[in-house]
């Protein structure tokens, strides 16, 4: 699964992006000896996983894309994101993955 990974550019290092919302630790630990730095996205979900946070942070995450989709509770229900999207939550969240040294880059529909 990660023959090469290490020879490529720096550019070209990113891991698969898994947009399913499994958590795919098992690659996270198997990435970490390569000290490569990369970024990807995940679910707002995933933050509650004290586990998940230390192995992107060892892993070598720099920066999540997180879909807050939206700040108002109305427009989270009406795009059925109600589930995994709660505003009231947002803060709590950031400041988990930014304790662990992830930056975030966040999209907000409008």
């Amino acid at each position: 699964m990660l023959a090469g990974v290490a020879e490529k550019p720096s550019f070209e290092r990113r891991p698969p992006a898994n947009d399913t919302g499994k958590i795919d630790k098992e690659l996270f630990r198997a990435i970490a000896p390569l000290k490569i730095k990369w970024i990807g996205c995940a679910t707002l979900p995933a933050f509650e996983d004290d586990e998940f946070l230390d192995l992107l942070a060892k892993s070598g995450c720099l920066s999540l894309n997180l879909g807050f989709e939206s700040l108002s509770p109305t427009v989270i229900k009406d795009i059925k994101k109600h589930r995994t999207n709660n505003p009231d939550r947002y803060p709590y969240l950031i400041e988990r993955v930014h304790d662990h040294g992830i930056s975030i880059i966040g999209i907000i529909y409008f």
